[in-house]
């Protein structure tokens, strides 16, 4: 009589017990392009932090649904594995054990980007490394867990390829916008198309006159400036009170506007400059139209930003790590950090302006 080892009778109840469990893709699918939407959320949501991405298009990338890799995640497992062995992936990533797993690889894209982690990071049970064991006797599963499957040589030009196409797709929509709106304000006047990138108050700045001070360099300029001082004021107001800090957000504020004095004073003159000239092209309605643009987007991508940083299980740990990062200058603009060249472009103009 032909009896069925021990390790093998296990590992055919962990597959039938799990193969019922129905997705709108297959586990696989799923639980890679969860990471890869993931990434994709967490580097923009740093590059605004730093000015490297335009406020709106950090936004709309906000809005992408998960499902926005499905496509290329299939092609990709197509390429990877036989049908029989995605069937085999996924009967793990179905099992308690595997949704462990794909947890972990989802966290630690947050981990990777020196994030907070938006949940604790699972621990493997002696059970659940028992069953981590049998699966690995399988070879398509081995495979899917010693190989980086995002990055693998096929893989990787793949998914850079999706980057792209959604982030052109973003930067597209916010033109369009923007275009829309310096449209609406400026009924009858010549029209320019603004380049992919901009942000919405410098879609109007292709109208402006010959002498405008306003140029694509400073609104960006501005609008970095801008972000940093939403960030640090309300994480002050939100934070200083539960860490029983003795200073108010007033006084939080204050010493960050006295380290990056002459960019504040720079940003300070600029969008004054840039409101007279708004008010003097279409009166109080223009001014207001460019007065919207500028808190909107800096609103925007403030308001993203410190969700990023405080919307986590521990409120307490998450302002303290906010604060001590302020505290340590990490919003200061300084050298080094991106948009400097800009930064320094707007000092330069602003210091003409005496």
């Amino acid at each position: 009589m032909n009896f069925i080892r021990p390790r093998a009778l296990l590992l055919a109840t962990l597959l039938t017990t799990t193969s019922a469990v129905a997705l709108a893709e297959t586990p696989l699918v799923e639980a890679q392009s969860r990471v890869a939407w993931t990434s994709l959320r967490t580097l923009v949501s740093k590059a605004l932090l730093h000015g490297q991405v335009n406020p709106q298009v950090a936004a709309c990338v906000r809005t992408l649904p998960p499902n926005s890799f499905h496509q290329v995640i299939r092609q990709i497992a197509d390429d990877s594995f036989e049908p029989s062995a995605q069937g085999m992936v996924d009967d793990f990533l179905n099992s308690p054990v595997g949704q462990k797993q794909a947890k972990r690889a989802w966290l630690t894209v947050f981990q990777n980007q020196q994030l907070p982690l938006p949940q604790p990071m699972p621990e493997y049970s002696a059970e659940d490394r028992q069953q981590l064991e049998i699966f690995s006797g399988l070879t398509a599963v081995r495979r899917y867990l010693d190989e980086s499957f995002l990055d693998s040589p096929k893989a990787s030009p793949l998914i850079q390829g999706r980057v792209r196409e959604l982030m052109q797709q973003c930067a597209e929509k916010v033109t369009r916008a923007a275009a829309s709106q310096a449209g609406a304000s400026q009924a009858g006047a010549p029209q320019t198309t603004p380049r992919v990138g901009t942000t919405a108050a410098t879609a109007a700045t292709a109208a402006a006159p010959a002498d405008s001070a306003a140029t694509e360099s400073r609104d960006a300029a501005l609008g970095a400036i801008g972000t940093a001082y939403f960030i640090v004021g309300r994480i002050g107001k939100d934070c200083l009170s539960l860490l029983n800090r003795p200073d108010t957000a007033q006084d939080f504020v204050a010493v960050w506007q006295k380290r990056n004095e002459v960019f504040v004073t720079a940003a300070s003159k600029y969008q004054a400059r840039r409101l007279a000239e708004a008010r003097a092209q279409g009166g109080k309605a223009q001014a207001d139209v460019v007065w919207g643009q500028m808190t909107g987007a800096v609103r925007a991508s403030g308001e993203g930003a410190v969700r990023g940083m405080l919307d986590q299980p521990d409120r307490t740990a998450a302002c303290q790590r906010a604060v001590d990062l302020i505290d340590k200058g990490a919003f200061d603009l300084k050298p080094g950090q991106p948009m400097h060249d800009e930064l320094q472009s707007l000092v330069a103009w602003a210091e003409t302006q005496r």
